[in-house]
């Protein structure tokens, strides 16, 4: 918080408030961060790119928009990861009623069904909700079924940069030779989500026709908070903020999963790969929907899988667990209650 506060003081100095008190009606993104991002945030995920082929965006549920309103037509197809970011489907199927489900595995996002997509969207890094790495040979894979069918691939790195601490394989988009993945990120979502900032990486032809529709919703992203932003990063305060973060989620994670083996030893936990969410098959007939009321009755709140699948009538014995707000002292005591929570659930179901 200080090292933010000295930022946005810097950033009301006479000289910075004249470029960022203005309605910016052309560019509306702040030079400043657009070279912060193009020098500090998109090398770590193996992505070089010019000033014009980065827009910005408030957050990355933004960006989907633009990109599905822009792109999309209704005959068309989108492959999405199934479980997946269920927004993302939402947003598409505002567009085209051709929602293609594709299954997860151990390898990230499956192909089986991906045959004729005109685009696909994907979350390599670390897929939502699972927390499953997309191996180098699946995304090979993926990109030469997009250019073997002319499709175009969406690449959601919702929280690449916590990422970066935990994996050695670069962004989908580093390997992009035929210019098929359109890149999204978000800056604020380890920091503060509330700020809403991410961005857009991609051609500039498509940079440029996305600039023209934001500028139609609402010019630009608060230039006050971008010019803070860029500081924040230039002066290394996010990539260590970003550091102790992962460490944190680490530590946190092992206490969860140590505490789930010990007291649900037949439920499948998948690892969180330094997130700070933990995806769970129960591996029952466990309703986690009926769960989480049980489960809110002693003071744990857990999340119903279901809702991340594209039919709603199977998946009840998936749930979803959050540790960014916990400390660690209290985990193996929210896993004891959400024990007698499950006990409840069978007594009365």
């Amino acid at each position: 918080a200080s090292s933010w506060r000295e930022c946005a003081v810097k950033a009301l100095s006479a000289k910075d408030a004249s470029i960022w008190a203005r309605d910016i009606t052309q560019q509306g993104d702040d030079t400043f961060l657009i070279n912060a991002i193009r020098q500090h945030i998109l090398p770590t995920r193996g992505i070089m790119a010019k000033e014009n082929e980065i827009l910005l965006t408030v957050g990355s549920q933004h960006a989907l928009y633009m990109l599905a309103a822009l792109l999309l037509k209704e005959q068309q197809s989108v492959g999405v990861e199934n479980p997946g970011y269920p927004d993302a489907r939402n947003i598409f199927m505002l567009h085209t009623p051709n929602i293609v489900p594709l299954a997860v595995d151990h390898e990230g996002v499956t192909l089986t069904n991906a045959v004729g997509c005109d685009y696909f969207y994907v979350t390599p890094g670390r897929q939502c909700p699972t927390g499953i790495t997309m191996s180098p040979s699946r995304r090979k894979k993926l990109l030469e079924l997009a250019e073997q069918q002319d499709s175009i691939i969406i690449e959601d790195e919702y929280d690449a940069q916590v990422l970066v601490q935990n994996t050695t394989i670069p962004a989908l988009k580093s390997l992009d030779r035929h210019g098929r993945v359109v890149y999204i990120g978000s800056l604020s979502k380890p920091l503060a989500p509330g700020l809403r900032l991410g961005y857009i990486v991609a051609a500039p032809e498509l940079i440029n026709e996305l600039r023209h529709l934001r500028r139609l919703m609402l010019r630009h992203p608060n230039v006050f908070n971008q010019r803070v932003f860029a500081f924040f990063i230039d002066q290394g305060y996010y990539h260590g903020m970003l550091r102790r973060q992962f460490q944190l989620h680490k530590y946190r994670g092992e206490q969860l999963i140590s505490a789930l083996h010990h007291h649900f030893p037949t439920w499948n936990v998948y690892a969180l790969n330094g997130g700070s969410a933990c995806w769970i098959d129960t591996q029952s007939d466990i309703n986690c929907t009926v769960l989480a009321q049980y489960a809110a009755n002693v003071g744990v709140f857990i999340e119903a899988g279901q809702p991340f699948f594209l039919s709603t009538d199977h998946h009840q014995h998936f749930l979803r667990l959050g540790i960014g707000s916990i400390t660690a002292d209290k985990i193996d005591e929210g896993i004891q209650a959400l024990d007698q929570a499950v006990n409840d659930y069978k007594k009365y179901n």
